[in-house]
């Protein structure tokens, strides 16, 4: 490097030369040192100039290396970035900023940044411009939504205007990011803290209407309440619940919709949905004969509810859309309704109507529970009145059993009475006949008539062989030995053949439809002895041209019936006597009652009898 004194030699040697150059090229004269100490300082000043020149070309080499590098984090830079013109056209951007701008290097030639901003934010962006414009160097960010072609995007931006001397305006700079994702995940979250919020609401509501289920005392203002809550649920203008119901109709009976609480209802169509039947073209309707749930979005875009009266209702309080939900038991059984209706087309979200499942639920829960209590009040009033008539049954039960002794003593003295009169008319008559032969026979034999002795005795033979028929029939009667040794069924053949013979003019015909090893012992003289008094009545009291006596096993039962074609009687008057008649039918319910059987009688005067008895075949 040249030190300062030699640099002003240097000065004073170029002045001097400069001055000789312009005077016309005069000669300078200096010395031989001279010229070779100006010769040696033009070298250094030459190397010096290389020097330099090399300097200058490292710098240049340098400067366009931190520009590349600087351009590359430019246009790789993860943020947006563009320059403006001060009129707002988009004079340069990176690649980031074209990507989330949705631009290509040809999209943004004279394009005006402004016209990418959706319409709603360009104020906010204007009113940006205008203050930082005013302010100078100031920079300031804010919030846009950005136009593509996929929809629009969000960004955050900050910007900032590029002055030149004296502060003129000479573009914009703007940096910004894409925030759209966290836009989304901002709405999401306030979409889920709404939701949170709803669902709060929604089960502190249905938390007070389990209260209330339990403690209210009126079912309406329970109904009223699921009302209110569906309301609020739906947000819908008018609400129903209808309950379902078996009663008759001009087709016999038949499943139908009870309105019982409703919302906003005009009161003609209130009325007329009072009832809603199967065929019904209302959504109620639909839903009973589908068991599932059923929207109308639009009323009045409906074929199914197109030019009937149904519409003309929902024209009446103003409806334009509805649906109804099932109220299903926990069972399966479908028991009424719940619908909500708007005052315009509507088609609500899947999130509502799972909330309205949930008060479906518990309105066929609060149903269910309703119709078992009815049910147990109706049980319990039906219990009553059976113990008050098994009571009555009992005390009338008790009173007959009061009644029993004396009567079994009449009976034992009526048959004490038959056995004196058939013993005295029979038995007694034949014995004194035979005293008197035996005494006719003596006499002869002791005169010597030995033939007329034995003509005598051989005539009274035959006397002594109806004694015996007679004696024979009398114990039969009282107990039928062949009920012994062979058995009832065998007992009843043999005591028809006895009504034939006593009877000649009476037709008598036996079914059986049951082994005899089938029949327990303990029913073996019940069985005999009732369907010995009633083919006796039959014949004897009835008059009876025919008999059928049908003994038969049914299922797990053993039945036994006698019927007859003969005048028949009044049961009731019957029973009320005290006649031979009615202690005959009195000792057949007996029997029946005491070996755990079911009597009874059926008779109309002039058209015959019939008595049945059914024993369970346990006993």
């Amino acid at each position: 490097m040249k030190t300062s004194s030699e640099h002003s030699k240097f000065d004073e040697l170029r002045r001097q030369a400069e001055e000789l150059l312009r005077s016309g090229g005069g000669r300078v004269q200096s010395s031989e040192i001279d010229i070779l100490s100006l010769i040696h300082e033009l070298e250094v000043h030459q190397i010096e100039l290389q020097i330099q020149n090399e300097e200058l070309r490292s710098a240049r080499v340098e400067l366009e290396q931190s520009r590349n590098r600087y351009a590359d984090l430019y246009q790789h830079a993860p943020m947006g970035y563009v320059d403006l013109t001060p009129g707002g056209l988009i004079a340069e951007s990176n690649i980031a900023a074209k990507n989330i701008l949705g631009l290509t290097a040809r999209d943004q030639l004279k394009l005006a940044f402004s016209s990418l901003i959706h319409l709603a934010d360009q104020r906010k962006f204007r009113a940006l411009m205008s203050r930082l414009a005013k302010s100078g160097n100031a920079q300031g960010t804010c919030e846009l939504r950005i136009v593509t072609r996929g929809g629009f995007r969000f960004i955050q931006l900050e910007m900032a205007p590029s002055t030149g001397e004296e502060k003129k305006l000479r573009g914009w700079r703007i940096a910004f990011v894409d925030i759209t994702e966290r836009k989304q995940m901002e709405e999401e979250l306030r979409e889920s803290k709404a939701k949170l919020k709803s669902e709060l609401d929604m089960a502190l509501l249905f938390h007070e209407l389990s209260n209330q289920l339990v403690t209210a005392g009126q079912i309406q203002e329970l109904y009223d309440k699921m009302l209110d809550t569906a309301l609020a649920i739906m947000r819908s203008d008018f609400a129903s619940i209808q309950v379902l119901r078996e009663d008759e109709t001009n087709h016999g009976k038949d499943w139908i919709l009870h309105l019982i609480a409703w919302r906003g209802f005009h009161a003609q169509s209130a009325k007329f949905w009072n009832l809603v039947t199967l065929d019904s073209t209302s959504s109620c309707g639909t839903v009973l004969r589908k068991g599932e749930r059923f929207l109308i979005a639009d009323v009045e875009k409906s074929d199914l509810v197109a030019g009937t009266q149904d519409l003309e209702e929902y024209r009446r309080s103003g409806i334009r859309s509805v649906q109804s939900t099932p109220l299903i038991s926990r069972s399966g059984r479908l028991l009424g309704m719940i619908s909500t209706h708007w005052l315009h087309p509507y088609d609500p979200p899947v999130g509502d109507l799972n909330k309205l499942d949930v008060l479906a639920r518990q309105v066929a829960d609060l149903i269910e529970y309703k119709q078992a209590e009815k049910g147990l009040i109706a049980n319990r009033d039906e219990l009553e009145l059976r113990v008050k008539e098994r009571t009555a049954e009992l005390e009338s039960a008790i009173e007959k059993l009061g009644a029993i002794p004396s009567r079994l003593i009449a009976a034992q003295e009526k048959e004490r009475k038959r056995l004196a009169s058939e013993l005295h008319d029979s038995v007694g008559q034949t014995l004194a006949a035979f005293k008197f032969r035996v005494e006719f026979i003596l006499a002869s034999l002791r005169s010597g008539k030995t033939e007329e002795a034995i003509r005598l005795t051989e005539e009274f033979v035959p006397v002594l062989q109806r004694s015996i028929e007679e004696t024979r029939a009398i114990y039969m009667g009282l107990r039928p030995k062949i009920l012994e040794d062979f058995g009832v069924i065998a007992a009843l053949r043999w005591y028809r053949e006895e009504i034939l013979n006593l009877f000649p003019a009476t037709h008598v015909e036996i079914e059986i439809g049951i082994d005899e090893s089938e029949i327990p012992k303990d029913l073996v003289i019940p069985i005999f002895r009732i369907a010995q008094e009633a083919m006796t009545n039959a014949s004897k009291h009835s008059r009876a041209e025919w008999i059928d006596l049908s003994l038969s096993k049914n299922g797990g039962r053993i039945d036994l019936v006698v019927s007859d074609d003969g005048v028949g009687m009044d049961v009731g008057q019957i029973l009320q006597s005290s006649t031979s008649r009615s202690l005959g039918l009195t000792s057949m319910r007996e029997r029946a009652e005491l070996t755990g059987g079911e009597f009874i009688i059926e008779s109309i005067p002039g058209e015959g009898t019939t008595v049945r008895v059914c024993w369970p075949i346990w006993v």
